[in-house]
């Protein structure tokens, strides 16, 4: 009877181990043979996060490389650099590389580095397509096709902004300054004299945009051409003096020599790939000694203030 039980007993314990051996292989093949997903997620910022190899699924232990990618908008706008890893991942490199083992929900934070790479940011309600000048002060002036002449503080705060006169009129014209701190700049139609303080001194209505720069030669004089081909003279109270009619378009910006001589680029015949540059004789001995009296501020067109 003893003898019985004892082979009854080590038949059962062999059945065990058995069915514990099998139910083990099982569970393990069943895990190797098991595929995983990855999904990734920008958590604050803007970025991206690059999966290498890219799959809809990974087998258990495949080496699995994930990288956060940095996103500039513009070097002078903002940008955005990689912070750190959360979810399943952590740490700050920004690319790591592990088997996978399990199912994967990556995130990435991404931070502005516009206050480490930028002074300060202004922004209007419209695209700026104009040139900024800069005052005697450092106040910064620039056009936006928002229809405002804007002036800014050195600091990047607004010190006051001009409205033109006409509805819906954008202005791509980049502002020149003369000797008493006027600001001269165009619009679709008109070529406004703004004083320092914001007010209008006077508009002088040439029924054609002037995306050109004003020129202030050192009399005062200001020169400004038309998209219809025309190279206006002005007078410091807004008088027409002249205007001489291009025989094509214009969408240059006069410049004074240091004689006073005016030149202005113009466009030639449309089915010939050719231009044209006019020089004029000026009225002054040169440009306005002012912070800003033309397109780059000077002949070298430097577009810095004070040289």
């Amino acid at each position: 009877m003893f003898l019985y039980e004892k082979k009854f007993l080590l038949l059962g314990l062999c059945l065990f181990v058995l069915i514990t051996f099998v139910g083990c292989s099982d569970s393990d093949t069943e895990n190797l043979s098991k595929e995983f997903t990855i999904t990734t997620k920008v958590v604050e910022g803007l970025g991206e996060i690059k999966v290498i190899p890219e799959q809809e699924t990974y087998k258990k232990g495949t080496e699995v490389t994930i990288k956060a990618n940095r996103y500039i908008i513009s070097d002078i706008v903002a940008s955005y650099k990689f912070s750190h890893w959360t979810g399943s991942s952590s740490g700050k490199e920004s690319e790591q590389t592990s088997p996978i083992t399990s199912d994967m929900e990556i995130g990435a934070v991404f931070i502005s580095t516009e206050i480490e790479e930028n002074k300060w940011i202004f922004n209007t309600d419209d695209d700026i397509k104009s040139s900024p000048a800069i005052g005697e002060d450092g106040t910064v002036y620039v056009g936006s096709n928002d229809g405002n002449l804007y002036a800014i503080n050195p600091d990047g705060t607004e010190k006051w902004k001009f409205t033109s006169e006409l509805s819906d009129e954008i202005i791509t014209s980049s502002p020149a300054i003369g000797e008493d701190g006027t600001i001269y700049i165009g619009s679709q139609l008109d070529l406004y004299a703004i004083n320092s303080d914001g007010t209008k001194k006077w508009r002088l209505n040439t029924l054609s945009t002037l995306h050109s720069t004003p020129a202030i030669a050192s009399d005062g004089t200001i020169y400004v051409g038309s998209t219809r081909g025309e190279l206006y003279q002005i007078n410091p109270n807004g008088n027409e003096e002249w205007k001489f009619i291009l025989p094509w378009q214009t969408g240059s910006s006069p410049v004074i020599g240091e004689d006073g001589t005016v030149y202005i680029g113009g466009l030639g015949p449309d089915n010939l790939k050719i231009g044209y540059i006019y020089a004029f004789e000026g009225t002054g001995s040169g440009l306005a000694n002012s912070s800003w009296p033309m397109f780059g501020n000077n002949i070298r067109h430097t577009g810095k203030k004070g040289n």
